[in-house]
């Protein structure tokens, strides 16, 4: 049988269900920006005159997240370096996917949408693809 007391605690339940939470109880999500660093280097076969007497010239390509939602930037690799280099991302949520030619002395965003994103990043002399998986919020 149920009591007063029972239906009452019922019937508070149910109402702060119907309503929903109380403004401003709840923090707000802020994004910040993250720099995050592709897993796997790229590695260029050397020439003489782009890394001294090493075999590979080995960098870590970065990505920077939050900064707009669901939009990437590649940050400038060297603010005197001359050439381009090709940027392949894919967002693995919606499918979207592009291609970025991207100058080494300048910075691109690009919008891929929210969700999982994968990027290469190619040079045309590369051993390794320089690749990273991460969140765009």
């Amino acid at each position: 049988m149920w009591s007063p007391r029972r239906l009452l605690g019922i019937g508070v339940i149910a109402a702060g269900l119907a309503v929903g939470p109380a403004p401003g109880v709840l923090p707000h999500a802020s994004a910040s920006p993250t720099v995050n660093t592709f897993q796997i280097p790229l590695f260029v076969t050397n020439t003489i005159w782009s890394c001294g007497f090493q075999i590979f010239c080995v960098s870590n390509p970065v990505a920077i997240t939050g900064e707009t939602p669901g939009t990437v930037t590649f940050p400038a690799m060297s603010p005197d370096a001359k050439g381009t280099y090709w940027m392949h991302w894919r967002n693995l949520v919606t499918g979207a996917s592009g291609v970025l030619a991207i100058p080494y002395s300048d910075a691109v965003s690009v919008s891929t949408g929210a969700g999982l994103v994968t990027a290469s990043m190619t040079t045309g002399y590369e051993s390794i693809a320089g690749t990273g998986v991460f969140l765009v919020p």
